[in-house]
C-alpha cells in the first residue's frame, strides 16, 4: 500500500482571500414627468386609459382624482357614460358601467362575502374598508338573456370583471360607487336590490337615512318564497324620485297603493297580475308599463270609454300586456277613417265629424320587427289620444301631446327584446 501511496499527491487546503462585499444598487426607475407634458398630449394619453386604469389613476391622490375628474367632464364625455348600476344580490353585489366608447363592453367590480385582508399592503386599499388586491382585470364573454327552451341564443356581451373586498359592504360599496360616478361626472343613478339578500333590511335602513340622497330609479326584485308582508314593508320604505322596476313575483291578491311610489318618469311592474285597472288610474308618473298583467279587453274599453267622457290622466302613456289577444273594434265605438301615416298629424282632422282614425302599419329592421293596429281618437275638446295594439296583444294607450309636432310612438325598452327574455 506503501508503493501505490507515493502515486498520489497529498491535499493541500485552498484558501481563498476575504474579499469586502459591496451591496449592488437596484436602478432606480426614472419617473415619468405626465403632467409635465403639453396639454393636447395628456389628453391623449387619458383617452387611451381604460375604464379600470383611469379609475386606480383617481384613487393615487386627492389631485389624481380632480385630473381625472376634470379630463372626464371634456365636451366629448359629456354624453358618453350610460347610467351606472349598483345590484345587490343574495349571493354578491357589483357596479356595472357601460360606456358608447366601448360598445357591447360591460366593465364591472364585483364583491361576494369575502372580506379584507388587513395583513396585505396597504397600498391595495382604495378606500376605507374597500380593498382591491389585483388590478389586472379577467375578460369573458357572456350570453345575456339566452332561453334554451325557446331557442333563443340569448345576445353576445363582453365583461371586464375586478374583484374587491369590504368588511362593511353596503356604505362602503355606496362610497365607492359615489368615487366612480363622481370621478365620470355621472350623477348616481341606478340601483337594484335583490329582496332576498340576507342583509336587505339594513340596506334599505342605509339609504332610508336622511343624509342620503334619494335614488333615482329603483329595480326591486324577488321570487314567490318572499314574504308578502315583508315586501310591502320595504316598497313602504324605499326612496326613489325618478323611476322604480319591480320584478316581484307575487299573489293574484296582493294589494298595493302604488301611489305612494311618488315618481317622476314612470312605474314598470314585470308580473303585474295582481294590478287592476282602478290601481293606476290615478298615478302622477308620465309613464305605466304593466308586463304580465290579468287585465284584458273589457279593461281597455274601460279606459278609452273613460277618456272619452272627458276624463284626463296625469300620466302620459300606459302600456298593458294582456292576458288575451284584444279585438281592437271592440274597444272603440264609432265611424272611422284609415290613415296611411300614424304619425303624420296632419291627417287628423280635430274639426272633423269623425272622431277616430284607424291605422294598420308595421315596422321591421335587421333586429325588429313590430306590428301597429289601432286609432287616433279626437275628444270633444280637442284632445287626442292614440289607442293601439303592437305585436298582438301589447296595448299602448298615450295622450298625444298638442305641440305641433308629428304623434309619438315611443316604445318600452323591453319590446326591444325577444319575448322569451321577459320571463
Amino acid at each position: 500500500m506503501s508503493i501505490f501511496s507515493r502515486c498520489f499527491c497529498k491535499p493541500k487546503l485552498k484558501v481563498e482571500p476575504e474579499v469586502e462585499m459591496t451591496p449592488v444598487q437596484e436602478p432606480v426607475p426614472e419617473v415619468f414627468q405626465l403632467m409635465g407634458l403639453p396639454e393636447e398630449v395628456i389628453s391623449n394619453v387619458f383617452e387611451m386609459l381604460s375604464p379600470f386604469e383611469l379609475i386606480a389613476f383617481s384613487f393615487c391622490s386627492r389631485k389624481t382624482k380632480n385630473i381625472a375628474k376634470s379630463m372626464r367632464s371634456h365636451p366629448k364625455f359629456k354624453k358618453d357614460c350610460k347610467p351606472f348600476k349598483m345590484s345587490i344580490g343574495p349571493i354578491y353585489q357589483r357596479i356595472i358601467m357601460e360606456f358608447k366608447e366601448h360598445p357591447n363592453l360591460y366593465w364591472q367590480f364585483m364583491k361576494n362575502r369575502q372580506i379584507t385582508d388587513n395583513t396585505a399592503d396597504q397600498k391595495t386599499f382604495v378606500l376605507d374598508n374597500i380593498q382591491i388586491p389585483v388590478w389586472s382585470y379577467r375578460k369573458y364573454e357572456r350570453r345575456l338573456f339566452e332561453n334554451k327552451k325557446q331557442r333563443y341564443d340569448g345576445i353576445l356581451a363582453n365583461f371586464c370583471t375586478l374583484h374587491l373586498l369590504s368588511d362593511n359592504s353596503i356604505p362602503e360599496l355606496t362610497k365607492f360607487y359615489e368615487h366612480l360616478s363622481e370621478v365620470f361626472n355621472q350623477p348616481r343613478q341606478l340601483m337594484s336590490f335583490d329582496l332576498e339578500f340576507f342583509d336587505i333590511a339594513n340596506t334599505i335602513r342605509f339609504y332610508q337615512k336622511a343624509e342620503q340622497q334619494p335614488l333615482q330609479y329603483l329595480a326591486l326584485s324577488c321570487s314567490k318564497r318572499s314574504s308578502e308582508t315583508f315586501i310591502r314593508w320595504a316598497f313602504d320604505r324605499v326612496r326613489v324620485t325618478k323611476g322604480i322596476f319591480i320584478r316581484c313575483e307575487l299573489s293574484p291578491k296582493f294589494f298595493y297603493d302604488l301611489e305612494r311610489f311618488d315618481v317622476e318618469e314612470f312605474i314598470e311592474i314585470y308580473w303585474s297580475y295582481w294590478v287592476k285597472l282602478e290601481y293606476v288610474l290615478n298615478l302622477s308618473c308620465e309613464k305605466i308599463a304593466l308586463f304580465k298583467s290579468s287585465l284584458c279587453s273589457s279593461d281597455l274599453q274601460e279606459l278609452v270609454l273613460k277618456w272619452r267622457g272627458g276624463w284626463s290622466p296625469d300620466w302620459i302613456e300606459i302600456l298593458i300586456e294582456l292576458k288575451e289577444i284584444p279585438n281592437i273594434e271592440e274597444c272603440v265605438e264609432g265611424p272611422y277613417v284609415t290613415i296611411k301615416d300614424r304619425r303624420d298629424r296632419n291627417l287628423v282632422d280635430k274639426n272633423s265629424d269623425i272622431q277616430l282614425f284607424q291605422f294598420n302599419e308595421s315596422m321591421a329592421t335587421r333586429e325588429y320587427s313590430f306590428t301597429f293596429a289601432g286609432y287616433h281618437i279626437v275628444r270633444f275638446d280637442g284632445e287626442i289620444a292614440t289607442f293601439n295594439i303592437v305585436n298582438s296583444n301589447i296595448a299602448i294607450f298615450t295622450i298625444q301631446q298638442d305641440d305641433g309636432k308629428d304623434f309619438k310612438f315611443d316604445l318600452n325598452h323591453r319590446l326591444y327584446l325577444p319575448r322569451s327574455t321577459w320571463e
